[in-house]
């Protein structure tokens, strides 16, 4: 899989070649990556709201003075504006959200008769058209009570190779060499990139 980094905190990404098999090592690389960072941004906060330290945002001294007199409650004769709530949720916001959770079953029966093997899925989110564009998708196998099931499952799950919004709503599934044989319970999160 070609994998190329972000500038700023050095994040794996799949290019955007749909066909390339996605390495689960690059999600945990990325995982152990923000995990530092957050710590290191953790322990560069000040103790207090009215002790600002240089290290706050990057070194940016004036802009956390001006933060926490906001956040203090200065009010505007001194020159500050007050960060309201909302203000501030969209500057701590994620670049993605999850608009739904779809729990769905993969089919035995729906899986195309030859090699590479299909499937697709209806996406159904009321008041969004999901497309590859402005969609994601994250998809977990939700076990099953019966342990003999439940292995069945994970065997079957682990014959998926490659899951893709290929058209509006629709979510096409592929096992390149081997059928899955047994029904598969599934959680689909349906992510909106901001």
């Amino acid at each position: 899989m070609a994998t190329t980094y972000t500038p700023n905190y050095n994040l794996g990404k799949q290019i955007e070649d749909k066909n390339d098999t996605f390495l689960m090592s690059v999600i945990t690389d990325n995982a152990d990556k923000i995990d530092a960072a957050l710590m290191t941004k953790e322990d560069n906060l000040p103790e207090t709201p009215d002790e600002p330290t240089k290290k706050f945002l990057n070194g940016n001294k004036e802009w956390a003075e001006i933060e926490h007199e906001q956040l203090r409650g200065k009010d505007s004769e001194a020159g500050y504006q007050h960060v309201t709530q909302t203000q501030k949720d969209k500057l701590t916001a994620t670049t993605k959200t999850i608009i739904s959770e779809i729990t769905d079953t993969i089919e035995t029966l729906y899986w195309s008769a030859t090699a590479p093997f299909a499937q697709n899925i209806t996406l159904s989110v009321a008041g969004h058209t999901i497309t590859d564009a402005d969609y994601d998708i994250n998809i977990y196998r939700i076990s099953n009570a019966t342990v003999a099931t439940d292995k069945l499952e994970i065997e079957a799950y682990s014959y998926i190779d490659k899951a893709v919004i290929s058209a509006d709503n629709t979510l096409t599934l592929t096992a390149y060499d081997y059928k899955p044989l047994t029904d598969i319970n599934v959680k689909i999160e349906v992510v909106k990139k901001w």
